[in-house]
């Protein structure tokens, strides 16, 4: 059976914190949240813009990333 992969880029604003801890395998991860803005115009015209936000979970490598990233931002 063939594996695929799904890729998606969030390109938005950090909202908080990531929340990082150990599975208990051992396995880091870090959990944040991404928020990003889109507009539109209704049938009337009207300009119209709603924040969505993102739940982001990274493994492994990318959690250790994220963990020393967020140290560096301060």
């Amino acid at each position: 059976m063939a594996r695929s992969l799904n890729r998606a880029q969030i390109i938005g604003n950090v909202v908080k914190d990531g929340e990082y801890k150990l599975t208990p395998q051992n396995t880091p991860i870090c959990i944040f949240t991404v928020a990003t803005n889109r507009s539109w115009k209704t049938s009337t015209g009207e300009l119209k813009e709603e924040a969505d936000y993102h739940r982001v979970v990274a493994w492994q490598k990318l959690a250790d990333i994220c963990r020393l990233w967020q140290q560096l931002r301060f």
